[in-house]
């Protein structure tokens, strides 16, 4: 704490020193969490590869911050406290899109005439992209706020939204596809909602 030649305290290092040991909690909290996400993932998630879902999420975290440094974002309390919220949002779009793909890996009709991607796709697509505008929605009355920090706080949730639809839909069902596909859906024993191979 500087005192200042008025006799007036100045107080920006005892700001800048709580806002640095929020930054810190935050982000250790951040990792907790997503040990946390992934421990319940492997153990709840019935799918074959439980942890696609987490690993879209981060993709969607690292592309939505990576937007937010190129358009001169800083990282501050609030673009921190997004990541959870975007995290646990994009983990629900990946396993939403996972559990179709599961339940399409049984259609052998809808697979032959249209393969795993896009049966899947067209089968849970709609319904996941109107949640997702749905909550893209809410987010917009962030701007209404007249606090700039919580602005960028709704943008960044808005655009990690949009990001980790789009993974979900393109990478993560790419990776299922791709790992479904081949010769070991010749008479395969499993369940069919359960695919082979992971």
């Amino acid at each position: 704490l500087a005192e200042g030649t008025s006799g007036t305290f100045k107080t920006p290092v005892v700001v800048d020193g709580v806002s640095r040991a929020l930054k810190d909690a935050l982000l250790i909290l951040f990792a907790i969490a997503i040990v946390a996400m992934a421990g319940v993932l492997f153990l709840v998630f019935g799918s074959r590869w439980p942890l696609l879902p987490l690993a879209i999420a981060l993709m969607a975290v690292a592309i939505a911050f990576g937007l937010l440094a190129l358009v001169g974002g800083s990282l501050t309390m609030a673009s921190i406290a997004a990541l959870p919220i975007l995290i646990g949002l994009a983990v629900d779009y990946g396993i939403q899109f996972q559990a179709r793909f599961d339940e399409v890996a049984g259609d052998r009709v809808a697979v032959a005439n249209q393969g795993f991607a896009k049966a899947t796709a067209e089968a849970g697509g709609p319904t996941i992209a109107t949640a997702c505008l749905a909550t893209a929605a809410g987010f917009v009355a962030l701007q209404l706020s007249p606090v700039p920090m919580v602005r960028v706080f709704g943008w960044l949730l808005i655009v990690g939204i949009a990001v980790a639809f789009a993974l979900a839909l393109t990478v993560g069902l790419g990776t299922l596809a791709l790992r479904r596909a081949g010769p070991v859906d010749a008479g395969d024993p499993q369940s069919p909602k359960r695919p082979r191979g992971w």
